[in-house]
């Protein structure tokens, strides 16, 4: 099951690269990031991910909505 974390708005391309970055280092398990209309968001497979990105970025990382569950099928 992956966990969707809206980015801030404002994120820029090369700040949601770094963040990949950090997280291929020190991330729990796979990720990925993906562009919508209204910005970037970060899916993740390990909660351990969301608490790390959430404490290390907290101006980043949106908390406008809860983190989004999905699953397959989608």
């Amino acid at each position: 099951m992956f966990i969707q974390l809206k980015l801030h708005r404002d994120v820029s391309r090369k700040t949601a690269a770094q963040l990949r970055g950090y997280l291929a280092d020190f991330g729990a398990g796979p990720h990925r990031i993906f562009w919508r209309d209204d910005g970037a968001v970060i899916e993740v497979e390990h909660a351990d991910d969301v608490q790390l990105l959430r404490s290390e970025f907290p101006n980043i990382v949106s908390h406008e909505n809860e983190d989004r569950q999905t699953g397959f099928p989608w």
